[in-house]
């Protein structure tokens, strides 16, 4: 351990976190005042100083107490270990928002990783959260910065991050007046204007409704109607233990025929509203159906934001508001470094 004077040690300029809140750092130069520095810093060799590795939020928050040195420890590690010690490092904070941990993501996608390389590389449990982050980067800046904010759930961003930047701002508005309540309302509709983008010259000149047409939405109508009377009438009280006593397998197999119905009936919705979406488009100016906020602007979103039932989410949504921080155990960078005789440290303390 050394102690490093101020003026010698550079930041990181490619510090996956990007924002360090004011408080924090306050909080964080109060505890080091009362009780020391726990945790020294990580430093490594660069020009005639020192670059952070590791504990920038320390290093601000000896700044706040006006110190002139900081207790380090220094390493000698690469451009590529140092980014992966710097990702590793954010991802056990909890506060690292999404946008900053997919910008991270690429980062290391810019160095020639895959998706399955970084999960290997930080001991991650799946590519889906890479893959799924990642596609965060396809939002406006408008947009992204409702999620940094924690306006719009990530979850739901995601599906917006689905369609063009034009369109993300109708599907934004859409949430923020409750037309989309939940992820997969969010997913439906960004496949719905997809489609209906694709399609839209095939649908330019709209035949009159016939009689057959008219029909045909009647019944549709009807076949609603039985599926809504059918599912409120629910379950009656004792119905399914009494069922339980008498024949347990059949209870699976109805059980799985529910299964059959909830996907049939999402089918049903997302044909729905693939169609609604593409009649809106038609009768939308060529530019979007903007509102008095303008092409350019989106709204802003409640904090209490719509974030949906999640109970109610398509097993291909990740829930990615609850990811699991890497295990630094599963590491490779971590069993380097601690061949080395150099464990990596991942405490969030000082």
């Amino acid at each position: 351990m050394q102690m490093i004077p101020l003026d010698k040690i550079t930041r990181n300029p490619n510090q996956p976190r990007e924002t360090f809140p004011q408080e924090h750092i306050e909080r964080l130069a109060a505890s080091i005042k009362a009780h020391g520095l726990i945790q020294p810093i990580t430093l490594r060799p660069f020009a005639d100083g020192y670059m952070i590795v590791a504990g920038e939020c320390r290093y601000r928050a000896h700044q706040l107490l006006g110190a002139d040195a900081i207790k380090a420890e220094i390493v000698s590690i690469d451009d590529e270990e140092m980014a992966l010690q710097a990702i590793i490092e954010n991802l056990q904070r909890q506060d690292m928002n999404p946008i900053e941990e997919a910008r991270a993501y690429q980062s290391l996608t810019d160095r020639g990783y895959s998706p399955q390389k970084i999960v290997d590389e930080l001991g991650l449990n799946s590519t889906a959260i890479v893959v799924q982050r990642l596609t965060l980067l396809n939002l406006t800046a408008e947009v992204q910065r409702l999620v940094i904010t924690g306006q719009l759930a990530v979850t739901m961003a995601w599906g917006v991050a689905q369609v063009s930047h034009e369109r993300q701002h109708q599907l934004v508005r859409d949430i923020a007046n409750g037309k989309l309540r939940t992820a997969e309302q969010v997913k439906h509709a960004a496949i719905a204007l997809r489609e209906a983008e694709q399609q839209i010259d095939a649908f330019a000149d709209l035949p009159k409704p016939s009689t057959r047409d008219l029909e045909t939405i009647s019944r549709l109508e009807s076949k609603i109607e039985s599926i809504a009377e059918m599912v409120s009438l629910g379950f009656k009280e004792g119905e399914c233990v009494a069922a339980q006593r008498i024949a347990p397998d059949r209870i699976k197999t109805m059980a799985d025929k529910l299964v059959l119905v909830r996907k049939h009936v999402l089918q049903m919705e997302h044909d729905l509203r693939r169609v609604a979406t593409q009649s809106e488009m038609l009768l939308a100016p060529t530019k979007g159906n903007h509102t008095h906020e303008g092409p350019d602007r989106v709204p802003t979103l409640r904090l209490a934001d719509r974030e949906g039932d999640k109970t109610h989410r398509e097993p291909d949504v990740v829930d990615t508001t609850s990811r699991s921080p890497p295990d630094p155990r599963r590491s490779k960078v971590a069993r380097r470094l601690a061949g080395e005789g150099r464990p990596l440290r991942h405490r969030s303390a000082r």
